[in-house]
């Protein structure tokens, strides 16, 4: 899944590992009377994403980015696309999770800029000097929502020719030691690509889209047959209808 930000949108490359590979410092200290020495294992990590993750780092700089971007899928972005999949629950966003894109290997956190206030030259030359504070410079802040920003859900066409390899009954020579599919797992993918078409106003069963997504995954080289591509879409109806009862 990925999301296209309209305008240029600030953000810090991060460095994210595992909770397990987190080191920390321990700091002694002595309180009360008479003295007790307390220890406290500080991580020498910037914040935790979730259970599993932190980031352990963030570039000193912010950059400005703009386009589509994969979603990393490992902060609040997540909850979107569940909230996407499942309007009627009400999902709570973790306020230190944070909301994060890849670009290839590399990790992006989502930022909120913040600007100075201007003062125009005449304020200025009617102050007192001593009154005047001094200037400061733009800077960003973490945010934990894709809502700050104007922004649009996006299916890639290698995500589509995944998705429909997921959902073919039978998988490709190279992934045939793969799990299968379960039954919810089925229906949540179909789930999802009706609601990204939808989002596209794209209607699965209408006439000649099939023959635009097969050409899709012809253009990224995992090319898929007429029949298994409108097998799948033609399931997505009913499983929409399934999820709405």
């Amino acid at each position: 899944m990925s999301v296209n930000f309209v305008n240029p949108t600030p953000f810090k490359k991060v460095t994210v590992i595992k909770s397990e590979d987190v080191q920390y410092k321990t700091i002694y200290s002595n309180l009360g009377s008479p003295p007790k020495t307390l220890r406290t294992n500080i991580p020498l990590a910037e914040h935790r994403i979730s259970n599993t993750l932190w980031v352990k780092s963030s570039s000193k700089n912010w950059i400005k980015m703009k386009g589509a971007y994969e979603l990393a899928m490992i902060g609040s972005e997540r909850r979107v696309i569940e909230q996407l999949i499942y309007p009627e629950l009400d999902l709570s966003i973790p306020i230190i999770s944070g909301c994060y894109i890849k670009d290839d290997e590399d990790i992006y956190q989502l930022q909120r800029l913040f600007k100075p206030e201007r003062i125009s030259t005449q304020k200025v030359e009617d102050r007192d000097p001593l009154e005047l504070k001094p200037r400061k410079l733009s800077h960003v802040t973490p945010v934990c929502s894709l809502g700050d920003y104007e922004y649009e859900l996006v299916l890639l066409t290698s995500e589509i020719t995944r998705f429909i390899q997921l959902l073919q009954d039978e998988p490709s020579s190279s992934k045939q030691d793969d799990k299968p599919l379960d039954s919810r797992e089925r229906t949540t993918l179909l789930i999802l690509i009706g609601a990204l078409l939808n989002q596209s106003n794209i209607e699965p069963t209408k006439r000649g889209i099939t023959t635009s997504v097969q050409k899709m995954t012809e253009l990224v080289g995992a090319p898929l047959s007429d029949d298994s591509i409108r097998n799948i879409l033609s399931q997505v109806p009913t499983a929409l209808e399934k999820r709405q009862k």
